[in-house]
């Protein structure tokens, strides 16, 4: 059975990834602009939310139903990775649509109490025993 820290980790990455979809729609003149800029079409734009998409399934997969440790520290790397973009992007950040700002500071947040949650003492020792767990 899993720990209720890893539960509740996969619950919210699976309402990070609707957010991060309805941000994307709601933010997407800004954002194919922006890559437009920069000479690249729409189809990058759309790969490129593919494969982030691909990349949050898998390691929600890995995490929170294999147990994988080494599937943990990727995911608290790019979630860190991901904050100190944030962090440097904020300018661009406040000139996304209101609606599209809210939702990446919502994304933000959750994104710190999920890597608080794989931290916690339940989710370690789900991290930490041998062998695979069973998928409940």
């Amino acid at each position: 059975m899993r720990p209720a820290s890893i539960v509740t980790f996969e619950r919210l990455l699976l309402l990070m990834i609707v957010l991060g979809l309805v941000g994307a729609v709601l933010s997407w003149d800004t954002t194919a602009a922006a890559y437009a800029a920069q000479g690249l079409s729409e189809g990058v734009l759309i790969a490129a939310y593919a494969v982030a998409l691909a990349v949050s399934l898998l390691l929600l997969w890995l995490i929170a139903r294999r147990g994988s440790n080494v599937a943990r520290w990727v995911y608290v790397v790019l979630c860190l990775a991901g904050l100190a973009v944030s962090l440097t992007t904020v300018g661009a950040l406040l000139r996304q649509p209101l609606p599209a700002l809210l939702m990446q500071a919502a994304q933000l947040l959750l994104t710190i109490f999920s890597v608080v949650l794989l931290f916690r003492a339940d989710a370690s020792a789900w991290f930490s025993r041998s062998g695979s767990a069973p998928a409940d």
